[in-house]
């Protein structure tokens, strides 16, 4: 309903996340426009990855790799900063 997870989902409870998924509900969920690519084609795994990945939302990867429970701590850290103050300037540092 809130647009947060594709239309075609259809990832049974128990499997893993991969960081494609995860960078596409991350764009939704934070309402990231994204580059050229991603605003004339619209909101992909692929291209919503690449996008976390640009501003450093998840770390490197591919879309098929899967997040480890480090990784998703971590990056649901960073997605609280980034949602607050829009960047993730303050934890760069």
């Amino acid at each position: 309903q809130r647009g947060i997870v594709d239309l075609g989902w259809d990832e049974k409870e128990d499997s893993k996340v991969t960081k494609g998924l995860l960078g596409y509900m991350l764009v939704k969920a934070l309402n990231i426009s994204g580059g050229l690519t991603m605003r004339l084609l619209g909101v992909t795994r692929r291209y919503a990855l690449k996008e976390c990945l640009y501003i450093g939302l998840i770390p490197k990867g591919t879309s098929h790799e899967y997040v480890t429970g480090r990784e998703l701590l971590d990056i649901l850290t960073r997605a609280e900063v980034y949602k607050k103050e829009g960047t993730l300037d303050s934890i760069r540092k």
